[in-house]
């Protein structure tokens, strides 16, 4: 069970990002910034947390086998995320949407692992020397 519990947050990143993009406009506060921004930031919330449903954690990476898995899976998510799009009314699926949301997922999920790297070696311990 607590297993299962580890992609609740995945669940929720991809389930707000797909209830935004049935909209049929951007949400207010995303109007004025980049296109490829809103989508690699909002993949890079993705990617942290597939990383960390996969079993990631802030003193324990990924095995490079599994991170690339989770990679893979937050990137089908974009690309699955662009096809729900290319049916609602005033939006658009694009492959250089998907692109952004991989760059995103794959930014997420290394800049994770960076940080459990980092918590392994004791990098982020209050050290009295």
């Amino acid at each position: 069970m607590k297993g299962l519990l580890r992609w609740l947050p995945a669940l929720a990143a991809v389930g707000t990002i797909f209830g935004y993009s049935h909209q049929p406009a951007w949400p207010d506060f995303a109007v004025g910034y980049p296109d490829w921004l809103l989508h690699g930031g909002a993949y890079s919330v993705v990617g942290v947390t597939v990383w960390y449903g996969m079993g990631g954690d802030r003193r324990r990476p990924l095995p490079l086998g599994v991170l690339v898995l989770a990679v893979g899976l937050a990137s089908l998510a974009g690309g699955l995320d662009e096809f729900h799009q290319s049916f609602v009314p005033g939006r658009s699926a694009t492959l250089a949407d998907w692109a952004a949301d991989s760059v995103g997922t794959v930014v997420g999920a290394v800049v994770a692992q960076a940080v459990a790297f980092a918590g392994l070696r004791g990098l982020w311990e209050n050290r009295l020397t």
